[in-house]
């Protein structure tokens, strides 16, 4: 992932990739949705990170794919666990997943998945394409936030995913996260 300029977050323990230049930008979208608009917005983010080839899955800190960390529970680990058999990750496996864009309906299925499910850090997904110029991380805090290496590409990536039916959030999600730049009132002009 370095070689796409990524780099885990400073925060002892937290796994998470980021964008280390201060032109980098983020947004988020809340993923609290029925499950066929659920489904559209994640379809949308994929088709508008534009991967050419190919894109990763992997998760947070690259903790292993099945159980999840004790003091979370998935809503049904069985069926979890089928999930991920059926798409022919192994147990237990670290590292990041794979997709051609012709698998794009398997990762796909997969992003959905852990959205319907996720239920603690453990669990949270980046989204990788394999241009490295943005990136997707699926949290456990029903959000999917789109990193951008540029924030002039941020502006672009929202006009188009309002188009496809999207709208950024007015209000944080839950008491856990800071207000973003981009979400704080801006004063009116006199």
């Amino acid at each position: 992932m370095a070689k796409l300029g990524l780099s885990f977050d400073a925060e002892p323990g937290a796994g998470f990739f980021h964008f280390p230049n201060p032109a980098a930008d983020y947004r988020f979208y809340l993923t609290s949705l029925p499950p066929p608009r659920l489904f559209s917005l994640l379809q949308s983010v994929l088709d508008l990170l534009k991967p050419r080839t190919h894109f990763h899955l992997c998760k947070r800190g690259f903790s292993p794919w099945g159980r999840s960390n004790p003091a979370y529970t998935w809503r049904s680990l069985d069926a979890h666990e089928h999930v991920l058999r059926a798409l022919g990750i192994p147990l237990g496996g670290r590292g990041a997943l794979r997709f051609s864009m012709g698998q794009s309906h398997e990762g796909l299925a997969l992003l959905y998945h852990l959205a319907m499910v996720c239920t603690g850090p453990d669990d949270d997904v980046h989204l990788i394409p394999d241009h490295g110029r943005c990136f997707a991380t699926l949290n456990h805090h029903d959000v999917i936030f789109i990193e951008f290496a540029n924030r002039r590409s941020a502006g672009p990536f929202v006009r188009r995913m309002a188009k496809a039916g999207f709208e950024l959030p007015t209000k944080i999600p839950d008491e856990t996260f800071y207000v973003p730049k981009w979400m704080k009132p801006k004063p009116h002009a006199d």
